[in-house]
């Protein structure tokens, strides 16, 4: 069956009735910035009309995308360098979340020191985690849970910006490898029921997803995933069922607010998958808005406006020349607010702290995400092919990163 639009939901033909359980998968969640005092202040409230659906569900799941703590000190890395205190894990168990990710370009953010602190913190309010480690073999370590008579394999990984991905016997993520990601799906398939992988990965703001990620999900999900679910764009992106598959690319932001005034970075989603028995038998999209206030749910006619906005972006990755031009468009189009700036600024921290600057530079060569954009941008521009783009992909690409909250929420209108 295709995926319903309208509904936002999508149901396996050959299963049917009531859920027997429910997994809701929600992404990036951080104290930090405007969101900090609003979690610390009220846990629970927060969340706004989210929690009754997140409570609703039988396991619950969030990228946990920052370092919980006080120890340790900030790395040298090529991002800003996210953390909470110690107080704010009352905003993942007033919900009560099962399993935190960390397998995201921040977990690492404070060294191994607040790493082994958080997930102390963690075990000690019955949370468990995936998607990293203190060793290579302890992040590559599958989770298995359970949701109503399920047995739930979890694969977590990322793009391990920023020489963080684990080696050997150091710390570090689950990081971008999708062989060893195959590998890990096919050995939980004799384990699990149901095999969920969740991926931290892409470009930061892009309406579609670069190719070589829809490359990556599609292989996964062929090679016996039931469900590939996906965040760090920090926008919402689109979804497909991929030969019986679910693939969901970008649910958008979560609790990680920073009173942004660009609508696509203020919305978002949860993805609610849904069991009958031991199988996979659907899923649901559960969009809401980042406010000042908190959460909220959208309803009425921006929900439907949105949902038409995530059918384009859909619909739009049968198609590989339009995947690969809405890539390049971006490209394009941000060119002089990242592409060319995003050097300049690396280059520039040489002068005020080359350890830095040398953490920044080597960040654009080593994360697929930067490499691809470097190296199809200059090829573009050496084989005389820049500016091809096509009219319909610079301007959406100009909607999902310049459309402020005031025009987005005016659209239905």
């Amino acid at each position: 069956m295709d995926f319903d639009w309208q509904r936002l939901s999508w149901r396996r033909d050959e299963t049917g009735g009531e859920s027997d359980a429910r997994i809701m998968v929600t992404s990036d969640w951080a104290p930090i910035r405007a969101g900090g005092p609003l979690i610390l202040a009220d846990p629970e409230g927060v969340y706004g009309r989210l929690l009754p659906e997140l409570r609703r569900a039988d396991l619950r799941i969030v990228n946990l995308e920052c370092a919980l703590g006080d120890a340790g000190t900030p790395i040298y890395k090529a991002g800003p360098n996210l953390e909470g205190g110690p107080d704010a894990i009352g905003g993942l168990t007033a919900p009560g979340f099962h399993v935190a990710c960390l397998g995201n370009n921040h977990t690492f953010d404070f060294g191994p020191e607040r790493f082994r602190q958080m997930t102390d913190l963690l075990a000690q309010h019955s949370i468990r985690t995936v998607g990293a480690g203190l060793s290579e073999t302890a992040a590559w370590q599958p989770l298995v849970a359970t949701a109503g008579d399920a047995r739930i394999g979890i694969v977590n990984f990322c793009e391990g910006e920023d020489m963080t991905a684990a080696r050997g016997d150091s710390p570090g993520v689950c990081g971008w490898d999708v062989e060893r990601v195959i590998a890990s799906v096919r050995e939980l398939r004799s384990r699990a029921d149901v095999v969920l992988v969740i991926c931290h990965a892409g470009r930061e703001h892009t309406p579609l997803p670069p190719p070589y990620v829809v490359a990556a999900y599609r292989r996964i999900a062929e090679a016996g995933a039931d469900a590939v679910v996906a965040h760090h764009p920090h926008v919402p992106q689109g979804a497909e069922i991929h030969r019986g598959v679910p693939i969901v690319y970008s649910m958008g932001n979560f609790l990680f607010y920073g009173r942004n005034e660009l609508f696509y970075r203020t919305v978002g989603y949860m993805t609610e998958l849904h069991l009958s028995g031991k199988q996979l038998s659907g899923l649901r999209l559960i969009p809401y808005r980042q406010t000042p206030e908190g959460l909220t749910l959208i309803k009425g006619e921006l929900l439907a406006w949105l949902a038409g906005r995530l059918r384009r972006v859909s619909d739009l990755l049968a198609d590989a020349g339009a995947v690969r031009d809405a890539w390049h468009a971006f490209i394009e189009v941000r060119r002089e607010a990242g592409f060319e700036a995003l050097l300049k600024w690396a280059v520039k921290s040489f002068e005020d702290n080359p350890p830095l600057g040398a953490a920044r530079v080597r960040n654009l060569f080593i994360t697929q995400a930067h490499w691809h954009l470097w190296t199809d941008g200059l090829a573009r521009m050496v084989d005389g092919t820049w500016g091809d783009a096509p009219a319909w992909a610079c301007d959406l690409v100009r909607e999902w990163t310049t459309l402020s909250v005031a025009e987005g929420l005016a659209r239905p209108q």
